[in-house]
């Protein structure tokens, strides 16, 4: 789906694409075949749940059940509890996870530092929304602590939830037979755009453009994060391959950024699971353009007869790659 964010984001930046999209045609590397929903590591699933169901709507998949042992990574005495949310009337869904009886590292990224994971939603009542996050305690990034309008009519704020993930919120004037929530996308902050673009096609075959230069950020948009810091911004979007999902990639300079340096246990890291048809070569070209393969500060060799590998993007966010069923 098309985010509201990124369609306001790219017409105000005009990114100037200064080279021809590239094309995989005789690409002989890996692509994706699935992509997972997106997995948000969170520090109290109850808290995450009083926001993103009480206040913002996403459904409930199941009822809501007790810590169960360790299914993913991590430390083998740690906890989890897991809840799948949907957007009412779509197939958007994503996972909260929350661990316990396990140390965890917090990552509360600003939304410039390289692995920070945003939400975009087209949403009925922002007022009401934003109402539902002030009595949560929760942080309003927006100029003024509410919503700003552009052009008049549309209305567009965004909040910090507990666990430093940003979520940002757009009413629209005319949205006719919109009801709750609607129109999801997901955005992650970069180090560096070309080298991000570049990693993301080699490794999973997207077809990404070359991005153009970065340009002045708008005012919209240091408005919108109330953060006259972010001097600069670029983006792209892509698509993964054999899949309906899209990641939206954006770069901001202008501070020093902090990097996510989190693993599979610690609040404030995302987690995508993707699996490849070719999954040696994969790895192989995680770890040459710039990411990691494994949970540790380098690259590391799988043992043999592993069918999985975790792994960090370049800019830290966390992968958990596979080969495909039929492989």
């Amino acid at each position: 789906m098309t985010s509201t964010y990124f369609f306001h984001v790219c017409r105000l930046v005009l990114v100037a694409l200064v080279l021809p999209p590239i094309t995989l045609l005789a690409h002989e590397g890996p692509h994706s075949q699935t992509v997972s929903i997106p997995h948000l590591m969170v520090e109290n699933l109850d808290a995450s749940l009083a926001f993103y169901n009480s206040v913002l709507g996403f459904e409930l998949t199941r009822p809501l059940g007790e810590p169960m042992p360790n299914q993913m990574a991590g430390d083998g005495d740690g906890m989890m509890r897991v809840m799948i949310v949907k957007a009412p009337a779509s197939d958007t869904q994503f996972e909260l996870v929350e661990w316990s009886n396990i140390p965890t590292n917090p990552q509360r990224l600003n939304i410039d530092d390289p692995g920070a994971f945003m939400m975009a939603i087209e949403v009925v009542d922002i007022e009401a929304m934003l109402e539902g996050a002030r009595s949560l305690g929760l942080e309003i990034l927006t100029e003024g602590d509410d919503y700003i309008v552009r052009g008049g009519v549309d209305k567009y704020a965004i909040i910090r939830d507990a666990d430093g993930y940003t979520v940002e919120l757009v009413e629209r004037a005319a949205a006719p037979g919109q009801t709750g929530i609607s129109n999801v996308g997901w955005f992650l902050s970069v180090e560096n755009l070309d080298e991000t673009v570049e990693f993301y096609n080699q490794a999973f075959g997207l077809e990404m453009a070359t991005p153009g230069p970065a340009r002045p950020t708008p005012e919209f948009v240091t408005s919108l994060f109330n953060n006259d810091e972010l001097k600069t911004m670029r983006t792209a979007r892509g698509t993964f391959p054999n899949t309906e999902f899209t990641l939206n990639f954006q770069e901001f300079t202008g501070r020093d950024r902090r990097k996510a340096s989190g693993g599979v246990e610690d609040p404030g890291e995302a987690l995508l699971l993707i699996s490849v048809d070719n999954f040696p070569m994969a790895l192989e070209k995680i770890a040459e353009f710039g990411g990691i393969v494994g949970l540790g500060p380098m690259s590391a060799e799988l043992p043999e007869g592993v069918n999985y590998s975790w792994g960090h993007d370049p800019n830290g966010m966390l992968l958990r790659v596979s080969p495909a069923i039929n492989q």
